[in-house]
């Protein structure tokens, strides 16, 4: 799909991009709107990712996982945002700590926008 493809390509040569870290679960956005199913997500728990931000799934080190249903999933990844000169993340929620830590140790993203109890719970 050309238009597709078009805008994945001005997003690889973006300079701020402006990021949600989401949880692996089956309450996460992408299960709500039919992009992954509930067998998707224990596939995913399974390879050991906690964290998903853009098209990319994490490990709790940080670590990007590769799977079959990274392979399938059509968007902007980490790796293609290693060109963007500031990568931005907002997420608030303690349900989210694990996920905001491993993008943190991933050093993933120059900037944290987050709320003073989940700080809290990501410095605990």
């Amino acid at each position: 799909e050309p238009n597709i493809k078009e805008v994945l390509q001005k997003a690889e040569k973006c300079d701020v991009a402006i990021l949600g870290i989401g949880q692996v679960s089956v309450e996460s956005t992408n299960v709500k709107a039919g992009a992954l199913s509930a067998k998707d997500i224990e596939q995913l728990k399974k390879a050991g990712a906690v964290a998903s931000v853009c098209a990319s799934y994490l490990d709790a080190n940080g670590r990007i996982i590769e799977n079959d249903i990274t392979n399938r999933s059509i968007g902007v990844t980490l790796d293609g945002l290693k060109k963007c000169k500031r990568k931005i993340a907002v997420a608030i929620g303690n349900g989210k700590v694990e996920a905001i830590k491993a993008v943190l140790f991933g050093k993933h993203i120059d900037v944290l926008i987050t709320n003073i109890e989940t700080a809290t719970q990501i410095l605990a």
